[in-house]
């Protein structure tokens, strides 16, 4: 019985891990002997380049039969997804003809060649996949060579800068390979994937046309070649444009565009139909029979972006899973051991969260409809039947404001798991003049205004923040959103930081960081000028609403932030500590520290908005302002990398040594010779990277690390550092 697909990826996961496992270990099991000047580390490079050549023999001599034996089976999975669908086929057009659809076979001989093509097909497929796994699997143990070496020759490099003890310079030598993973496919885009990561999706591919082409054959024997493209609730977003839509398929069915009056199939392919991990399918259409929907409504075109992006923070959590997960496996510092191993339960608890809203957005509160066409009564009905929160004298009230609050309410009680904040309450009326939104924490009730106009209110919202930032020659904003609903969502926030007893405000008065990026976010958030308001509170319901309301504003809610407001739906909420890092010339010597990853995070929500940096920069460099700007919006703010997961673009992931850099270069104190090689490498990385559109960009970053090697200086500067600092103790 050959392996599923499931098995198949699977194995490929072991086969990596192992290879891992089996490096880490070589390196613990071969440490020279301490002496009291400390471990030679000459003699353990020459042991480790032995183990080196053993682990080459032995992985060539292990996995070799693996993977031809699973190489063979993905050819018999492929060879049976064709067969299911040939007779899945048949059994829908046999059904289809006793409904009365009019369909005969073509003759045995005209068929004959046909099939004998097809055959020709299907093991053309499989040797394709087959040789791409080939090629891949012969880049994995090459890079599981490469990246050993290249362990043994950093470990001696930290040692000697002093990062301490013989397991932290192993760790440190290793953290990057442990991070990403045997990432040895790299893609036309430059994304980089590990081996089993690319199994998985050349044999879920790979089956998935197999199927199709048994499907067609079958079709074609009939004389069909119309197919309509699945309606689901999720579709892929490059498929979209398909759904519903019936196609020509001259692909697999022999369809030609004399068919009908019908797109091909090979044109909706060229144009993203059908892409690698594709989730979508086609089914026959039979004239006269099946029916065509290729419509969709708002509501449903916004819940399909929604399920996308809960899909792919899934996919983000996963991996961060996985990342820390390996450094927790084969890290040989018992510290870090335990560091990696509760950052993995903190990525844990949140997949358990993210996970737990997917499903209530799928299974609580039912689909929100499209309340433009429904009175205010109709709304309250919908309300009363669906939600937890209690609506409170809705007679009378603005049909728009009913619907914002139910709108609002549906999709806080979602992230809720169908929740509510226990007694909370929707009344409409009670407020003064002028005043849209109020929550009162006594009675757990939240005031809108009844009467007046939204679109008037959301109007003023804009001109106010336009006349604030022209009277105070700011980028700045009054309010965090223009909105009425985000007028809901800043009122919800403050209901949300009473109902943990303010623990959540709180936490911004230990990071006056995070008060300062939500004064970015909107003035109201604290205090400038003549305006004056409750920072704390207003801080987080103002953060806590551009959060919610999504949009470019919810980018600028700092990462610790969003963590809390997700933590809170999570029924975790985060610990923010307060390293207090943020003064000038602050040092911290330990990147591989809690304290470093929280500083980095901070410190980058930081630098994106300041706005005299790079003037600063350059001043004290003697370096052109232009150049600095565009060293900021690549290192920063820009989509600068390619995830190699998904292949779309993102920003780089927070460096503590960078974050200092930037900081001293900025300031002007303390420049240290790293810093100033941070900006040519980053200069010549641009440079390589604009000459050559096809570079990946870690054969950008090791090119010019071979003439500006930023890395390699800033880990000699911290660890001496914490050499130092060990030996002051």
């Amino acid at each position: 019985m050959p392996l599923t697909e499931y098995d198949i990826g699977a194995a490929f996961k072991a086969i990596e891990d192992e290879l891992i496992a089996s490096m880490i270990r070589n390196m613990d099991r071969h440490r020279a002997e301490e002496t009291k000047e400390g471990i030679e580390w000459s003699m353990w490079q020459t042991e480790q380049l032995k183990a080196l050549e053993r682990y080459k023999k032995d992985n060539q001599k292990r996995y070799g039969k693996q993977f031809r034996n699973l190489n063979k089976e993905m050819g018999e999975l492929i060879q049976i997804a064709r067969q299911k669908g040939n007779m899945q086929q048949e059994i829908q057009i046999l059904n289809a003809i006793r409904n009365g659809f009019p369909a005969k076979k073509v003759s045995q001989g005209a068929t004959a060649e046909f099939f004998r093509m097809n055959d020709r097909k299907l093991e053309a497929l499989i040797q394709a996949t087959t040789n791409d796994m080939q090629r891949a699997e012969t880049a994995v143990l090459r890079m599981a060579n490469d990246d050993y070496r290249k362990a043994i020759f950093n470990a001696q490099v930290y040692a000697n800068s002093g990062a301490g003890t013989y397991e932290k310079a192993v760790d440190m030598a290793t953290k990057d390979l442990l991070s990403r993973g045997l990432n040895c496919v790299e893609y036309a885009n430059g994304a980089r994937h590990t081996l089993a990561d690319y199994a998985d999706m050349a044999i879920r591919t790979a089956s998935k046309r197999a199927y199709l082409q048994g499907e067609g054959e079958k079709r074609q024997e009939w004389g069909i070649t119309t197919v309509i493209m699945a309606k689901r609730g999720n579709p892929c977003p490059k498929c979209l444009p398909f759904v519903g839509k019936v196609l020509i398929d001259d692909v697999w069915s022999g369809g030609k565009k004399s068919n009908g009056p019908y797109p091909l199939m090979s044109k909706a392919i060229a144009a993203g139909l059908y892409h690698p991990r594709c989730k979508d399918s086609h089914t026959t259409y039979f004239s006269g029979i099946s029916t065509a929907d290729d419509t969709w409504t708002e509501k449903e075109l916004e819940a399909v972006g929604q399920a996308n992006k809960q899909e792919a923070e899934q996919q983000s959590v996963s991996r961060q899973i996985e990342k820390y997960g390996r450094l927790a496996d084969y890290s040989i510092d018992e510290e870090n051991q335990k560091r990696y191993a509760a950052r993995r339960e903190e990525w844990k608890k949140r997949q358990a969260s993210v996970n737990t809203v997917s499903d209530a957005n799928r299974e609580k509160v039912g689909p929100v409809p499209d309340f433009s066409h429904m009175n205010t009564p109709q709304i309250s009905e919908w309300a009363e039947k669906n939600l937890k929160t209690v609506f409170v004298d809705t007679k009378g009230a603005n049909s728009e404001f009913v619907a914002d609050a139910a709108r609002v309410l549906a999709e806080f009680e979602q992230k809720m798991d169908g929740r509510t904040i226990e007694g909370l309450k929707v009344q409409f009326g009670s407020l003064p003049n002028g005043v849209y939104a109020k929550y009162d924490d006594k009675t757990r009730t939240l005031h809108l205004k009844k009467t007046g106009s939204k679109n008037a209110f959301e109007e003023a919202q804009k001109a106010e923040n336009i006349r604030y930032r022209f009277t105070w020659k700011t980028n700045q904003d009054y309010h965090a959103t223009e909105t009425y609903s985000g007028t809901i969502w800043h009122e919800l926030g403050h209901a949300v930081d009473v109902d943990t007893g303010q623990k959540l405000s709180k936490a911004l008065l230990k990071r006056p960081d995070l008060e300062v990026s939500s004064v970015k976010i909107s003035v109201y958030a604290g205090s400038t000028g003549n305006v004056r308001v409750s920072k704390r509170s207003e801080a987080w319901a103002e953060n806590f609403a551009a959060y919610m309301e999504g949009g470019a504003k919810a980018r600028e809610v700092p990462e610790e932030i969003r963590e809390m407001i997700e933590g809170y739906f999570g029924k975790a909420v985060a610990k923010i500590s307060a390293p207090g890092i943020m003064e000038s010339g602050a040092r911290i010597t330990n990147l591989f520290a809690k304290e470093a990853e929280d500083f980095a995070k901070m410190y980058y929500d930081e630098i994106r908005s300041f706005s005299t940096d790079a003037e600063k920069i350059a001043g004290n460099l003697g370096k052109s302002e232009a150049e600095i700007r565009k060293i900021k919006k690549y290192l920063f703010e820009a989509d600068s990398l390619t995830d190699p997961d998904t292949g779309t673009r993102r920003r780089f992931d927070p460096d503590c040594a960078i974050a200092q850099s930037w900081q001293r270069l900025m300031t002007g104190k303390d420049i240290k010779p790293h810093d100033r090689t941070l900006i040519e490498h980053e200069l010549l990385e641009m440079e390589i990277k604009k000459s050559n559109p096809g570079i990946s960009h870690l054969k950008a970053h090791e090119l010019a690390a071979q003439k500006y090697n930023y890395g390699k200086e800033a880990s000699e500067y911290y660890g001496n550092l914490e050499k130092h600092h060990k030996n002051g103790k």
